[in-house]
């Protein structure tokens, strides 16, 4: 996060450091200054709270679907599926058939 910010010509003062995306957003909207969150959080205390996309975002990561290997639920399955047909497509990067 830090090299993206530093990429970018942005030096960060860190004075509060949380792995709870709701309690960083809680501090923004009591003051306590800016963080940078994924999209998906920008619903929370939308009315308190101003987000901006960032252009040209050096931010990345990775994600990965896991399952335990007997796990024979039709729901199991069925995410999977869902995530095969909807959510990978979008991430057409790599060849995601090797993996199921």
């Amino acid at each position: 996060m830090m090299n993206g910010c530093y990429q970018a010509g942005f030096y960060p003062k860190v004075v509060q450091e949380t792995q709870e995306l709701p309690t960083v957003i809680s501090l923004v909207s009591a003051g306590m200054g800016v963080a940078l969150v994924p999209a998906s959080m920008q619903y929370v205390f939308k009315n308190k709270v101003v987000y901006r996309d960032i252009q040209n975002n050096p931010f990345t990561t990775t994600m990965a679907l896991a399952w335990k290997s007997d796990n024979l639920s039709p729901t199991v399955h069925a995410f999977i599926d869902l995530m095969k047909k909807s959510v990978i497509p979008l991430f057409n990067q790599h060849d995601w058939n090797d993996l199921f």
